[in-house]
């Protein structure tokens, strides 16, 4: 999945790919009071990551079929494996990635 963030907001890309999470934004943005807005509705930054609310995610990706929730469930599980997720605050860990 990916959550890019255009303009003063942030879509969700590519809802079947369930195995990668990043958000994708302008250089220009970094550090900027402007993306830390942009991105409120999915999540709130963290150093260069953003920790994003998994509610918001399943909003995004809209009716899915069940075997997409199963998968999403795996991810999320793989997730906390690693440390990067919030069972607290419902939020996932995604890495940034900043565009020229």
């Amino acid at each position: 999945m990916i959550i890019r963030v255009r303009g003063d907001a942030a879509v969700l890309e590519e809802i079947d790919n369930l195995r990668a999470l990043k958000v994708v934004a302008p250089v220009t943005l970094r550090g900027a009071p402007a993306f830390a807005l942009a991105i409120a509705a999915a999540g709130r930054p963290d150093g260069e990551a953003v920790w994003v609310s998994e509610q918001w995610l399943r909003d995004q990706a809209g009716e899915q079929p069940t075997a997409w929730t199963v998968d999403f469930e795996k991810m999320l599980a793989f997730a906390e494996a690693k440390g990067w997720r919030d069972e607290a605050a419902k939020a996932v860990r995604a890495h940034m990635v900043w565009q020229d």
